[in-house]
């Protein structure tokens, strides 16, 4: 890559030949006869140089070389030849030489510099193009070079400067203005990169990689339909242009028009059939189109082909909650959150999913990790508001209950007593018996009989027990967190985690379960997991 955007300064400089005189006076202390052939060496191998007989300049400036070691136009003249041939490092071999005689020598500073920069070195190069610039030579081939470097960087400030610098000193090269369009593009400074791109365009006409930058520029600022004229206008040029392909299928996708959406991608994908972004693209065509299993099979060939692309992750636990396949989407959103914690897409799809699955605190947890990462998101901020609503409409029934009890009631009017009939001499009065006491529920009585027997450390007994009890009811939280409690005794941790997870799952705000599930994932050296549980008891604590 590096090489390619290289190449018109390495060969531009490589072409320029010496005059003699320059030779002369730069050759240093030396016997006449030395100096005598140094020099007519030297002038042969300028006249090969200028017919680009590459091998008898060579030739010619090694022997000016053999008779002055110190001869620093020679050691310039044959690194411009070995430029000129792709030998990198006898080059940069020869320029060392030169350098070490005269440090600030601007030119052959650029192009150590670009040497640098080929090679993969951008901070060696960017320090090399610096120092030449300060030390007077300016070209514009040389701020392409260094910008370039910059804005690989993500030093897009100081990238535009050194395009901007580039364009002043030569005017009518396009390169210098896409180039800086991309820096502007990064800044989201679109529109001044639209005018970039239209420049480049007006000084390189029919070139399809304007056309689609300032095609994407425009996409950027929502104006989908100008969007997808400029991606067919690059298509007429180039009909097989991947990119421009992918960004038509965008914009038709954005505009609703799914169907040529999924035919541009697909063409994309058939150029670059190992580009997951493309998947990840057609995916979403799929899911606004309602096909929600061919999402899923893109998003997963997504991962397929990328398999440490946190975004895949997140988009296909979109595709599973769709498909209600909840804990499957929230596995590939924690999956993602683990590979990038940074990473507030991740935050706020997992705890939008929370929300929506009616489970409001670890939605909190996961949305007030995303507000830190992205303070004022008005996305976070929507959704975060509205759980939090749900969290006091859930406390309101609870602060109602651990209300003061009301005053009593005042006593009820009193009466005046009516006279009883008489009874009959043939009545007899009969005492009747209270009606025996209800016996306690037998799921009651299994729940108790399990807590004194796990209490009693008999942790096989206490299992058997709630075991009993959940069969009848398999909805008893309180069961399944003192099941899982007497798994935790015996070192069933996974059993335990189990257990724990399907009594928090019946009430979400069950604190003594996350504290013994963060127990049982500490005992599996599930640190993270543990550190969650421990928080989110902590915090359901604080809130009762």
């Amino acid at each position: 890559m590096a090489g390619r955007y290289l190449g018109p300064l390495l060969i531009s400089v490589a072409l320029l030949v010496i005059p003699a005189g320059q030779a002369q006076s730069v050759q240093g202390a030396g016997s006449r006869t030395d100096s005598a052939r140094a020099d007519k060496a030297f002038a042969s191998g300028q006249a090969a140089a200028q017919a680009q007989r590459w091998s008898e300049a060579l030739e010619d400036f090694t022997t000016a070389i053999l008779y002055r070691e110190d001869f620093v136009e020679a050691h310039r003249a044959r690194a411009r030849v070995y430029l000129s041939t792709n030998r990198d490092a006898e080059a940069l071999a020869d320029l060392n030489a030169l350098l070490k005689q005269k440090p600030d020598d601007g030119e052959a500073l650029g192009l150590r510099g670009a040497l640098h920069l080929k090679a993969g070195k951008d901070a060696a190069g960017r320090a090399d193009l610096d120092a030449a610039i300060t030390a007077g030579y300016k070209t514009s081939q040389l701020y392409l070079a260094r910008g370039r470097s910059q804005a690989r960087a993500n030093q897009h400030e100081t990238a535009v400067s050194s395009f901007t610098e580039g364009i002043r000193l030569r005017l009518d090269d396009p390169e210098p203005y896409k180039e800086r369009g991309l820096s502007l593009v990064a800044l989201r400074r679109f529109r001044d990169a639209i005018d970039d791109f239209t420049r480049g365009l007006e000084l390189r006409p029919g070139s399809p990689e304007f056309v689609v930058e300032r095609g994407f520029s425009y996409g950027q600022l929502g104006q989908f339909e100008q969007a997808a004229k400029e991606m067919t206008q690059a298509l007429a040029i180039q009909p097989k242009n991947g990119r421009a392909l992918f960004l038509r299928g965008e914009a038709y996708r954005r505009l609703n028009k799914n169907e040529e959406s999924i035919a541009d991608i697909t063409a994309a994908i058939a150029i670059s059939p190992e580009d997951a972004n493309l998947r990840l693209a057609r995916g979403a065509t799929y899911t606004a189109m309602g096909r929600i299993a061919d999402a899923l099979a893109d998003r997963s060939e997504a991962i397929r082909l990328q398999p440490e692309n946190a975004r895949a992750y997140v988009a296909r636990g979109g595709s599973l909650h769709m498909l209600d396949r909840h804990e499957e989407g929230y596995a590939d959103r924690t999956k993602a959150i683990q590979m990038e914690p940074g990473m507030v897409e991740a935050w706020l799809a997992r705890g939008s999913a929370y929300y929506l699955n009616g489970n409001y605190t670890f939605a909190q947890r996961d949305l007030e990790r995303a507000r830190q990462l992205a303070p004022g998101d008005p996305e976070v901020q929507g959704v975060l508001t509205a759980v939090r609503q749900k969290i006091l409409a859930q406390r309101a029934p609870v602060a109602a209950a651990k209300a003061e009890p009301p005053p009593p009631a005042p006593p009820p009017p009193v009466e005046t007593p009516q006279p009883q009939p008489t009874l009959p001499p043939t009545a007899v009065a009969v005492k009747v018996p209270p009606p025996p006491p209800t016996p306690k529920p037998k799921l009651a009585n299994l729940q108790e009989a399990a807590r004194q027997l796990s209490a009693a450390n008999d942790f096989k007994g206490a299992i058997a027990a709630y075991s009993e009890a959940l069969d009848k009811n398999p909805k008893l939280p309180l069961a399944l967190n003192g099941r899982g409690y007497a798994k935790l005794r015996l070192a069933d941790y996974n059993g335990a985690v189990d257990d724990f997870t399907a009594a928090i799952r019946l009430n979400p705000n069950y604190a003594n379960a996350y504290r013994n599930r963060a127990a049982a994932f500490r005992a599996l050296g599930n640190a993270a997991m543990a550190a969650e549980d421990t928080d989110m008891a902590k915090e359901l604590g604080e809130l009762r």
